[in-house]
């Protein structure tokens, strides 16, 4: 990111996701269990670390003011999108099936990297500065205890997430397969996204403006 820019990362991330999701569609067929662990380890490792470079893309090109109204419209944006993505899942799962969602994923993240990519290119405060070396980052959490404190939460969050979502998949798995076991992760998303969504238009905003991002988090 220090070397290229965060858009330009987030950019390659994404169209190394649609490549991936291409590969996993043309193996399913032939080799549905390896697929599955290739899309598990795919999601979870490019998944937070795209979000991770797209986010560094925004502060990138807001300034700290136009940042707070710039990252509550994303938000709710996003909430809005899984909402859709969810619906479109159900339909995708119960009339087209497995591989024709992979494509579709596959089709979404190439339009997402290419979009990012023209915003990366547009010059509007893309910087580039010299990499940086593992020891500062260890030296600075060392210094910092405010960054520390943000990398705790980000660890005990990304943990928390991990074995829920483990969890949950692991149990609806046992009581559901196929395109019964998609539709319920469909639906459930779909309803999760729709709470988001209404959470993120009606209060999320508010709460930054009036309570601070502290008491908001």
């Amino acid at each position: 990111i220090s070397r290229h820019g965060p858009g330009r990362v987030a950019a390659a991330l994404l169209l190394l996701s649609a490549a991936l999701f291409g590969t996993e569609w043309l193996l399913l067929p032939s080799k549905p269990g390896v697929t599955a662990w290739i899309l598990y380890l795919h999601i979870a490792t490019l998944g937070g670390t795209t979000i991770s470079a797209f986010f560094s893309t925004v502060t990138e090109h807001f300034d700290p003011h136009s940042a707070r109204k710039a990252m509550s419209r994303i938000l709710s944006g996003a909430a809005i999108g899984g909402l859709v993505g969810g619906v479109l899942v159900t339909l995708i799962a119960r009339q087209s099936g497995e591989r024709t969602l992979l494509l579709s994923l596959s089709a979404v993240n190439l339009i997402s990297a290419f979009v990012i990519l023209r915003l990366a290119n547009s010059g509007e405060g893309e910087a580039v500065t010299p990499a940086t070396p593992a020891s500062f980052v260890l030296v600075s959490l060392q210094k910092s205890g405010y960054l520390r404190s943000i990398a705790y939460l980000v660890l005990l969050t990304g943990l928390v997430s991990a074995l829920l979502d483990f969890g949950f998949k692991n149990g609806a798995a046992q009581e559901l397969s196929g395109p019964e076991l998609l539709q319920l992760f469909a639906v459930f998303h779909s309803v999760t996204a729709l709470l988001t969504a209404a959470v993120q238009v009606t209060l999320a905003h508010r709460a930054l403006e009036r309570l601070g991002l502290s008491a908001t988090l």
